[in-house]
């Protein structure tokens, strides 16, 4: 299915640069702004129009040429539009301006770009809704207007979008002269989210509000935000991802090594995904797949604007090199929450030092705490908080410092906090916080955190559990950036080399004619012959067409052994009684091949697989893939079998996957457990070959899957796991179909 949000055109005509952007924060003064659809007149009942207030915005906020482009208007000679002369066209203007703001209705979107193109304009803010989100109609009128903006080479912001803020300009239809010079951008699929921190001095230094993002993508403006200086963290907000999901995890995941990344994520409720659609035409992706996407590029994932403000707070700061938290209080309680909320979320307390033991020793009252968190007590002057903060800043064996502060009468917040302000300056390279409970008695300790650059939160849980989370994000960015073992595809496996290769080619073959004659789902025969020739270690299977050829085949292969229904239509066979296990002889095999052909309409009936039982005590797992709404193809590990849909113990990595995502997604599960330690006497725990033989395995399919792109979903359940083998015992494979997929790499 098609992401509305996503390039429409399967043509490029130009070539993109993410920084052919900065002209939407940047346009040249001497080139200008044109203003289609700029006015200076009321509606009917007296409000102001879109364009009214789209031109006074950008006519306060820009220095350089405004060229307003009005029809009627410019029919009268000498027209102006708050100072500014009107034109009937771009054809009329004395310079070809850098930028153009278009305030009209869709119907009239096609012919503006057209005329941008014409006058070699290079980029285009569009405000109109009517397009993706607007049905059939909606999506011809904006595939029109991306052939001509790519073929003219022409850039464009929205359509149904709130418009760009920068420092340079106000191209947005906010309320007033909006406050900049702050350290968070914002990257928006709505206009309404962006409206609040717009209104809030010293937070927003740009904001690019994308609307249904005909043609710029999550990428290019990650990528543009990294170089603006004054922009410390990057807030997103997301209605969906488009099509380019390995683009937008490479852009976050280099940008995030300088910058904090922090990401709002609408559509996890079905209400919430039908307010997207209507929105901004956006195409709801699996929120499991969303939030995998996010652990990949090291995007922080706020649960909340609230939340998402609590991380923002902590990007003033230098972000954690590890999860090490030193406390300094006065006050126990506070810390005590704030220690549970540092743990729970991966963080730990920091070991003092003898250095800094000694230092506090001889300094602090007989009752200080003797540890961290360092409690100097409720009576702390100025003097022992100045001792004591000094000591926990030079502290090495720490990754950050929360400094707390409860109000009593013993002590002056203000002069406290201008101490820690004093020494902190000291420690550039050290994440300090600070959090001073209270309201009144602390306004101006605040004020002056915040003038000093410092990360201030109201409560001490808050501050160690957005620590430890942003810790836990730096962590996984190391961690998979660590070179891993070698890929081995054809680890350990027989046809290593030609015969390989020729195996491969075969396997491909016969995929290729399914997908050529227009069926979509593969027997379970022809997905194991598949999977096996891609490394996948799949039991030998012998299709029976006759009850007869069944029990000859378990007599070749040796008993016990298990009959499945042979099916290209049928993918689920042990609820439909297609299943029988555990067959000891001849004239059983008989009769359970008349069992299952009985079992199902004869429609859905192309015979049996005989398969030999496997006997070995092992955990089952489950291995699957599919290709989420987004574009993005993952893959799916966990507890399989059939208690695998009612448990719900899996977990996903985006592809590609190498040995460390292997290893990382295992671990993520709960049967990892199992596989790691055994449980009882029912499952010996697995050896490091066994364990590393199964990441070999996820590396392989996950191989598979990326490099067929006619393959819609795959899964092999159960897979034994024990130290005699891994073995596969059913697979299926269900293509997309004919004419959905791209080329594949081997077709």
């Amino acid at each position: 299915m098609m992401d509305k949000t996503s390039t429409l055109s399967s043509e490029k005509f130009i070539s993109k640069n993410y920084r052919d952007l900065e002209r939407f924060y940047s346009p040249d003064p001497l080139k200008g702004i044109v203003i289609y659809g700029a006015t200076d007149t009321p509606d009917k009942t007296g409000e102001k129009k879109l364009g009214q207030v789209i031109t006074e915005n950008i006519s306060a906020t820009y220095a350089g040429y405004i060229y307003c482009i009005n029809p009627k208007r410019a029919e009268k000679e000498d027209a102006m539009i708050l100072g500014k002369k009107v034109y009937a066209n771009a054809k009329k203007l004395p310079t070809v301006p850098d930028l153009a703001v278009v305030v009209t209705p869709a119907k009239t979107i096609p012919a503006v770009i057209q005329e941008c193109a014409d006058a070699g304009i290079k980029a285009a803010i569009v405000f109109a809704a009517g397009f993706q989100e607007g049905g059939k109609e909606g999506l011809a009128l904006a595939e029109q207007v991306l052939e001509i903006a790519e073929k003219g080479g022409v850039r464009i912001c929205g359509p149904n979008c709130f418009g760009m803020f920068g420092e340079n300009f106000n191209g947005t239809f906010s309320l007033g002269i909006l406050a900049g010079g702050g350290y968070v951008g914002w990257l928006s699929q709505s206009g309404g989210v962006v409206c609040d921190p717009l209104d809030t001095i010293g937070k927003v230094s740009r904001v690019a509000s994308l609307g249904s993002m005909l043609d710029i993508s999550w990428d290019e403006v990650i990528r543009l935000f990294g170089e603006h200086k004054p922009t410390k963290a990057i807030l997103l907000y997301i209605e969906s991802l488009g099509n380019n999901v390995d683009d937008f995890i490479k852009a976050a995941r280099e940008v995030g090594r300088r910058k904090l990344l922090v990401s709002l994520k609408a559509g996890r409720t079905e209400a919430a995904s039908k307010a997207a659609a209507s929105h901004t035409g956006a195409s709801a992706s699996n929120h499991k797949v969303y939030l995998e996407t996010c652990r990949e590029a090291g995007i922080v994932v706020a649960e909340d604007l609230t939340d998402a403000d609590n991380f923002l707070e902590f990007a003033k700061q230098p972000l954690p090199k590890g999860n090490r938290l030193l406390i300094l209080t006065n006050g126990g309680g506070p810390v005590v929450l704030a220690t549970e909320q540092l743990e729970l979320y991966g963080g730990k307390l920091a070991a003092l030092s003898p250095t800094t033991l000694d230092t506090l020793n001889q300094h602090m009252p007989a009752t200080w705490s003797h540890g961290n968190p360092v409690d100097i007590i409720g009576d702390a002057s100025a003097e022992r908080y100045r001792i004591a903060i000094k000591a926990v800043l030079a502290e090495t064996g720490c990754d950050g410092v929360l400094l707390t502060y409860v109000p009593v009468a013993m002590s002056n917040p203000t002069e406290i906090a201008q101490i820690i302000i004093e020494e902190g300056a000291k420690y550039p390279d050290k994440p300090i916080v600070v959090s001073f409970t209270g309201s009144e008695s602390v306004k101006e300790a605040k004020r002056l955190f915040r003038e000093a650059g410092l990360a201030v939160y109201d409560k001490p849980d808050t501050a160690a559990r957005i620590f430890a989370k942003l810790a836990a994000r730096q962590k996984g960015l190391e961690e998979d950036d660590k070179p891993c073992r070698e890929s081995y595809i054809c680890h350990e496996c027989p046809r290593y080399g030609k015969a390989c290769n020729e195996t491969k080619a075969a396997a491909n073959k016969l995929l290729h004619e399914v997908y050529e004659s227009g069926r979509d789902t593969l027997t379970e025969h022809e997905a194991k012959k598949v999977l096996q020739a891609f490394c996948m270690p799949v039991g030998d299977t012998v299709i029976a067409q006759t009850a007869f050829q069944a029990a000859a085949a378990a007599d070749k292969i040796g008993y016990p052994v298990v009959l499945k229904i042979n099916s290209t239509t049928m993918t689920h066979k042990s609820d439909a009684g297609g299943v029988e296990l555990n067959i000891q002889n001849f004239n059983d095999a008989i009769a359970a091949y008349v069992r299952i052909r009985d079992a199902v309409p004869p429609e859905h009936f192309e015979g049996v697989n005989v398969q030999k039982m496997v006997k070995t005590k092992g955990v089952e797992v489950v291995i699957g893939s599919t290709v989420d709404p987004s574009g993005a193809k993952v893959v799916l590990f966990g507890e399989g079998g059939t208690l695998m849909e009612y448990r719900q113990d899996t977990d996903i990595e985006i592809l590609p996957i190498t040995q460390v995502g292997a290893r990382n997604l295992i671990r993520r599960t709960k049967i990892s457990k199992i596989l790691v330690e055994g449980w009882r006497n029912v499952y010996k725990a697995c050896d490091t070959a066994t364990l590393t033989k199964l990441e070999d395995i996820l590396v392989a399919f996950g191989d598979f899957v990326e490099t067929h792109p006619e393959v819609k979903e795959v899964d092999i359940n159960p897979l034994i796991i024990s130290n005699d083998g891994i073995i596969a015992l059913d697979a299926r494979i269900i293509l997309h179909k004919k004419g959905h997929a791209r080329e594949s790499k081997t077709l």
